[in-house]
């Protein structure tokens, strides 16, 4: 494969495997830190008080805490998927290496004989 410039670009399939399964292992992590820190705050709101500020500072915090850990679940989604696409990508490259090595091998042979 080239890179557009006329060079060789070389994919090794084991280092897009590793790569995806990092990614994966960090977005669980990102998943689980979501889920344990909205955990924590969720009791966040009797520490405002029973007055109808404490409600507002409540309600307020809680919306704006609610979007924040949405978007840390919506990245930690698409790591996921990105994790998934390189280890999709990693066993293409793998099988095409393979059936490429089989072909260029039959190849040699047909052309000694």
């Amino acid at each position: 494969m080239t890179d557009g410039a006329g060079g060789v670009v070389h994919v090794d399939p084991d280092s897009l495997a590793q790569s995806g399964q990092l990614l994966g292992q960090a977005a669980d992590r990102l998943s689980d830190l979501s889920d344990r820190y909205r955990a924590a705050l969720s009791d966040y709101a009797e520490a405002c008080g029973g007055d109808d500020i404490g409600m507002l500072l409540a309600t307020t915090g809680e919306a704006c805490a609610g979007m924040f850990f949405d978007l840390l679940d919506a990245t930690a989604a698409d790591l996921q998927d990105d994790a998934d696409d390189l280890t999709t990508m990693a066993t293409a490259y793998a099988g095409n290496e393979e059936t490429n090595t089989g072909l260029m091998t039959d190849l040699s042979r047909r052309l000694v004989v």
